[in-house]
């Protein structure tokens, strides 16, 4: 991930509508946009002014900063007005999704001058290398700001029921067809014959596919890796639980810890999202989505030795009876 610096962080606080602090990771103040100059702040965080109408969020940046923001209800007038125009406050979530829109229209700019120019005879060989690495690494980022959109900002679900197990063995057939998960690899379809869920079944289908491929990167450097797939029904509630297992190395507890968290990840290449966007959709579903390590046969009770982790699984629960919605 890039590494910031405060003074980035600064000019980012003045794109924002709402009072907001930077904070280093010893809780010095570091920066304030004008909207937060012009206030008075609460000491501490779910603090009000005694109305109820601010409610004081602090968001973790990473690399030690921190950000301090005030939200204020709807019926709350705004502390100060930085257009002549009054408008709609935008949230994060709004914010990052314009800038991230914003962003694919200089590199697919970039890309459609970096084609023209490797179609150009006359471009030398070395300059033709660098256009390849121009060209790579801009379809590098707009690979990770299609992730992000997937994330910031998710589809709107349509949910109906749906067999999982249809839609299960469609996805392992283009994922085995077009080599997205290796031939070496055995996989192990142990759904029911048909598995009725209430779900959108788009997004499940993704959901499937990124954890089928999650698992297949574990299984990398491993003889005789196996992927299983199995369900079974959630004791006392309608929700019907699918399971992805395999027999590779299990997760650390840092990979236990932070497997959901975003841009966490493990690979030198991946973003770190796609567990995170897989979170998003399940729960979207109202469903819930929880990993951990597979026993393998523990020893003797005489050896008072633990078990160690033989493999990992991850499993989500959707509805298996239409949810009604107000």
């Amino acid at each position: 991930m890039p590494t910031f610096n405060s003074a980035q962080l600064a000019a980012f606080l003045n794109v924002l509508h709402e009072p907001a602090q930077l904070y280093d990771v010893r809780g010095n103040l570091v920066a304030e946009n004008q909207v937060a100059q012009a206030i008075s702040w609460p000491h501490e965080n779910g603090d009000s002014n005694g109305d109820g109408k601010e409610i004081i969020h602090t968001v973790d940046l990473g690399e030690g900063w921190f950000l301090r923001l005030m939200s204020l209800s709807p019926s709350s007038p705004a502390p100060v007005r930085l257009s002549g125009q009054a408008g709609v406050r935008p949230t994060m979530q709004v914010l990052l999704s314009g800038i991230t829109h914003e962003l694919r229209n200089p590199l697919a700019a970039i890309l459609t001058a970096v084609g023209l120019l490797q179609d150009d005879s006359s471009v030398n060989e070395e300059t033709a290398m660098l256009l390849g690495v121009v060209r790579n690494e801009s379809r590098r980022m707009n690979q990770i700001l299609t992730e992000f959109s997937l994330y910031v900002k998710p589809p709107q679900p349509q949910p109906q029921m749906f067999d999982f197990s249809q839609v299960a063995q469609a996805t392992l057939h283009e994922l085995t067809h077009n080599d997205t998960l290796p031939q070496t690899l055995k996989i192990e379809n142990r759904l029911p014959e048909s598995l009725m869920v209430f779900a959108d079944p788009d997004h499940m289908q993704q959901v499937l596919a990124r954890l089928l491929q999650n698992a297949a990167c574990a299984l990398k450097s491993q003889n005789n890796g196996t992927i299983t797939l199995r369900s079974y029904p959630q004791e006392d509630t309608a929700r019907v639980v699918i399971c992805v297992e395999d027999n590779g190395p299990g997760f650390s507890r840092e990979e236990s810890e932070h497997a959901f968290v975003p841009f966490y990840s493990t690979k030198a290449q991946a973003l770190g999202l796609g567990l995170s966007i897989v979170q998003v959709a399940v729960q979207a579903a109202n469903g819930a989505i929880w990993l951990e390590n597979r026993a393998s046969e523990t020893k003797s009770e005489s050896s008072k030795e633990e078990s160690t982790p033989h493999g990992s699984r991850v499993c989500f629960a959707l509805p298996g009876e239409p949810i009604e919605t107000i």
